[in-house]
């Protein structure tokens, strides 16, 4: 086993089978997976409803601050790495100039999360160090170099990383959260140990490839050229990011807590369905420009939706055992919410992995934009218009993405096949 995971981390060769790759990732992130369903029912025991809005509320800072950091590079940057993989020359100033990107949008976020904290605001009484956790937090999910990974098709090393980056996590959670006064801490043990592995296998992979110093000039051609995307990552991410503090704002933080439990439940099942986009995306990148073998394409597309419909089925199915065993009693209301959002793994299917990377790959990036930037004020507007409870803002995210599944996955296989003729 240990043999084959070796065979699978390393470069793939063009001869390496698309389906065994896919059945590799997916056996990695199964693997990764049962991770959190050991965790999660750790931090809802130990941090209980008051622990898990607090954390929920720093995450949904950082979920904020992630937007400006990761600045849609994991899109665009992986574009730029997959078209660029045979050219060093150019793949060496991407890398360069996209590091140097990011090294500047987090040096910005300090300097915000500074004065927020030193000013007369809201974070400033008693949430500063949550604050500064949810930034902690977001970090390495936003400069994990995912996009370089993805680029050249070195997906498998970054998920057997981020699978000992849990092992790691979970432990550290275990040893040192212990109550609510420890939901900083809980987000920190989930950052710090996938810190430490991402930064020795990041220059793994740098060294062979190689890097530029980045210029203010080069910063600032690869900030505009991605600015669409930044802005799709705001429609994507604000309204995932806005809605917890908004709920907390009109409900209480009970409902942030039944809402959070179950959202983080069927946010680990749409995970599933990471290991395809992986695959697809920077493939899609390469050969979409010049669309081939329809036939082909209408199995992926058929493949995607069924893989994402049976997942919603089974979280709908096993909502309440789920609820009841993973988070325990105390959050036995975020059941009602679960069987409802049971069915964002079939939305993500056609929104994100068909609709989303499909059209990106395309170079649809202002219609995905806009897409989104209306879809997520639409939100926005009804969460503060109506102030919804717990269970009516489940059922607003999943009309939402309903909506965007239909709409992208159309789009996509219109384009798709007005180019193929």
């Amino acid at each position: 086993i240990i043999r084959r995971l070796r065979n699978f981390a390393r470069k793939p060769s063009e001869a390496t089978n698309m389906r065994s790759r896919l059945a590799g990732l997916w056996a990695l992130q199964m693997a990764g997976y049962l991770i959190p369903l050991i965790t999660i029912p750790l931090l809802a025991r130990r941090l209980g409803p008051d622990g898990w809005s607090a954390m929920a509320w720093a995450q949904s800072l950082g979920l904020a601050a992630g937007i400006f950091l990761e600045y849609g590079f994991n899109l665009s940057a992986t574009r730029a790495v997959s078209r660029f993989r045979e050219d060093p020359g150019n793949l060496r100033v991407v890398v360069g100039q996209t590091l140097g990107a990011q090294a500047c949008v987090l040096s910005g976020l300090v300097i915000a999360f500074l004065t927020l904290t030193s000013i007369g605001t809201p974070v400033r009484t008693g949430m500063s160090g949550l604050a500064w956790f949810g930034l902690l937090w977001t970090v390495p999910q936003s400069v994990s170099l995912q996009w370089l990974f993805h680029g050249l098709d070195r997906v498998g090393a970054l998920a057997m990383a981020m699978f000992a980056a849990r092992v790691l996590s979970w432990g550290a959670i275990w040893l040192w959260v212990r109550g609510p006064e420890d939901a900083g801490w809980a987000l920190a043990c989930q950052s710090i140990p996938t810190m430490l592995v991402l930064a020795p296998l990041g220059w793994w992979v740098l060294r062979p490839v190689g890097w530029e110093w980045p210029t203010m000039g080069g910063i600032a051609r690869v900030l505009r050229d991605g600015a669409a995307l930044f802005w799709y990552r705001i429609g994507l991410v604000g309204f995932a990011a806005a809605v917890p503090a908004m709920l907390a704002g009109q409900h209480g933080p009970q409902e942030l807590a039944w809402f959070s439990g179950a959202e983080r439940l069927a946010r680990a099942g749409t995970s599933l369905l990471d290991p395809v986009g992986a695959l697809l995306y920077p493939r899609w990148a390469r050969e979409l420009a010049a669309p081939r073998r329809g036939e082909a394409m209408g199995k992926r597309v058929a493949a995607v939706a069924g893989m994402g419909l049976a997942l919603s089925l089974a979280l709908y199915w096993l909502a309440d055992p789920l609820v009841r065993l993973l988070l325990g009693e105390r959050f036995a209301p975020s059941t009602k919410m679960l069987s409802i959002l049971a069915w964002l793994p079939c939305g993500h299917a056609l929104a994100s992995v068909l609709g989303t990377q499909g059209l990106l790959a395309m170079g649809a990036d202002r219609l995905v934009l806009v897409s989104y930037l209306v879809t997520a004020g639409a939100g926005l507007a009804a969460q503060g218009w109506f102030a919804p409870d717990a269970v009516g803002t489940a059922w607003l995210c999943v009309g939402l993405l309903a909506l965007q599944g239909i709409w992208f996955g159309s789009v996509f296989l219109w384009r798709y096949r007005r180019n193929a003729c």
